[in-house]
């Protein structure tokens, strides 16, 4: 059986060993009733009947939404066709965290001049001009 979603693409068999005089081995394969898988689209896509005409809509899923705005109750409404969903990712907090994750180490990696420079750049939108950038490295006064 397939216990987490990062086995949703294994296929899952039994082999049988029988001895009559030799031996055979037979790789059975095992389908559970309900598959778990993995289903990545944005919420029309996923709700649209030729999206899901052909698959089997009552598998236990884990739904990926790529949509870029909001979004107003997605599980009730994708629930309505895939009656298991049993997990609801956004693809776009997933990469803001990743983003957010990443600007996080930068951070930790910068000195604190770096990290006023591009604060300001951020804030002026523009570099810093050489003498913030001689203030910040303790030659100057201003």
């Amino acid at each position: 059986m397939k216990y987490s979603f990062s086995e949703a693409t294994h296929v899952k068999s039994v082999d049988v060993i029988e001895w009559d005089g030799t031996w055979t081995r037979r790789r059975r394969p095992l389908t559970a009733r309900r598959d778990l898988r993995i289903l990545t689209g944005t919420l029309n896509e996923l709700l649209d009947p030729s999206f899901y005409q052909d698959e089997a809509v009552d598998d236990y899923l884990k739904i990926v939404l790529t949509d870029e705005g909001a979004l107003f109750d997605p599980m009730a409404k994708l629930r309505t066709v895939y009656p298991n969903i049993l997990h609801l990712e956004l693809e776009l907090l997933r990469r803001q965290d990743q983003t957010s994750r990443f600007e996080r180490e930068k951070l930790e990696r910068q000195s604190v001049e770096e990290v006023y420079i591009d604060f300001f750049k951020a804030v002026h939108g523009r570099d810093a001009d050489v003498t913030v950038q001689r203030f910040l490295e303790g030659e100057e006064s201003i």
